[in-house]
């Protein structure tokens, strides 16, 4: 999924839909680094790690927003 996204059709602002899920996409794989260095770093507060699982999650959701529901919602299937 990611090569397709990234690498095939790369970061493009036709619209604000796309301009959208194109920053929230590129900002998951920051968001995840950032939980990933918050796992292993003990001497942060313990409401850190809670906060960067509510950021992923919401950027996740922006993400379905902006993609699936959007091609649910306007494509036209023909069955």
């Amino acid at each position: 999924m990611f090569f397709h996204c990234v690498t095939i059709l790369g970061f493009d602002t036709p619209d604000t839909r796309v301009a959208v899920h194109s920053v929230a996409g590129t900002s998951v794989y920051g968001v995840f680094a950032a939980k990933m260095l918050i796992v292993r770093d003990r001497s942060l507060p313990g409401w850190a790690l809670p906060a960067a699982g509510l950021t992923m999650a919401s950027i996740l959701a922006l993400l379905w927003l902006t993609s699936s529901l959007w091609y649910f919602t306007n494509v036209r299937f023909g069955f």
